[in-house]
């Protein structure tokens, strides 16, 4: 159901990421913390370096680690202790794929590449430890008495806001306008991206800024603008013959065009939107739809939501007092 609810993020990204360049900026190989950070390193705000130089912080927690520690003394005192063993497993499989002694798995797994930073599986041991906790709770201590383990739920509830709000304030606040980034080519003119390495897959470099959106021989006709979004243009032709234009807009799939309310000719033109036009006054529509693969994983995030919302009203809830 997890999957599920995130198929529109994942799905696209797997099966559509032939349609763009770039992605890989980064080898996991380069983004190991230094096991000591994962104990204790200093709060920051920066990028993951290379080789230790890092700016951010890659501490597992101390209330975590506590947890994980405890965890595995009750393992001699508790009866039942499947659920523990197993989010123990699952905590010390993910720390041993945060560490370079993983490496080699990192390098025959399929589709591992994707999670670029190892240090991103910190978020995967937050949840697991939420678990150890709450069993430790449920199966331990105050197994018999509601009351008190409300009492101790309410507790570490208010020790993690607690903990974490501190880290929560920015050390400090950038006042930049709008002048700032508009002053910058690469925020206006590139893709942000380290070497504008972020692209499509058709176009074969960034391309120079245009003045114009819309390209066409004036000898042909004349185009005007009714309406301009980032995902839609509006537009009013009126042509002496029958023309070809060119929207300086990077071509990806979805993008579609509707030329007096009916589909239109959308074409390729070297990573960049081409539409044939036919002679006389047209009104025109350019617009970025989702595309088939996008579409299914709608179906499959409302499907997963139906699932889990079906689960939740058929399943009783029964707490013993």
């Amino acid at each position: 159901l997890g999957l599920g609810l995130a198929a529109p993020f994942w799905l696209p990204a797997l099966i559509e990421k032939m349609f763009v360049v770039g992605l890989q900026t980064s080898l996991p190989a380069d983004h190991y913390p230094v096991l000591y950070k994962l104990i204790y390193s200093s709060w920051g705000y920066g990028f993951s370096g290379v080789g230790g130089a890092d700016q951010m912080s890659f501490q597992i927690g101390i209330a975590n680690v506590s947890v994980v520690l405890i965890s595995l003394v009750s393992l001699f005192f508790l009866k039942n202790k499947k659920n523990i063993i197993f989010f123990l497993g699952l905590f010390f499989l993910f720390l041993f794929l945060i560490t370079p002694f993983s490496s080699w798995l990192w390098e025959i797994v399929p589709l591992a590449s994707f999670v670029q930073f190892p240090w991103r599986l910190l978020s995967v041991l937050i949840v697991i430890t939420s678990f150890l906790a709450g069993g430790l709770v449920q199966e331990k201590f105050y197994k018999n008495r509601y009351r008190a383990r409300v009492f101790v739920a309410l507790i570490l509830i208010l020790l993690s806001f607690g903990l974490g709000y501190g880290y929560a304030k920015a050390p400090f606040h950038h006042l930049r306008t709008d002048n700032y980034y508009l002053s910058r080519s690469n925020f206006t003119d590139g893709t942000n991206s380290p070497g504008d390495a972020f692209n499509t897959a058709w176009l074969p470099a960034v391309p120079q800024k245009t003045p114009q959106i819309i390209e066409i021989d004036k000898n042909l006709g004349d185009i005007q603008f009714l309406e301009m979004k980032s995902n839609e243009y509006k537009l009013k032709a009126s042509l002496n013959e029958k023309s070809e234009i060119l929207v300086n807009t990077a071509y990806f799939p979805g993008w579609s065009v509707e030329i007096d309310e009916k589909k239109g000719n959308l074409l390729n033109k070297k990573g960049k939107i081409g539409i044939e036009i036919p002679k006389g006054k047209h009104e025109i529509r350019v617009f970025l739809k989702s595309t088939k693969v996008q579409k299914t994983s709608y179906i499959i995030f409302l499907i997963s939501v139906l699932t889990l919302t079906t689960l939740l009203i058929k399943t009783p809830v029964i707490i013993k007092k």
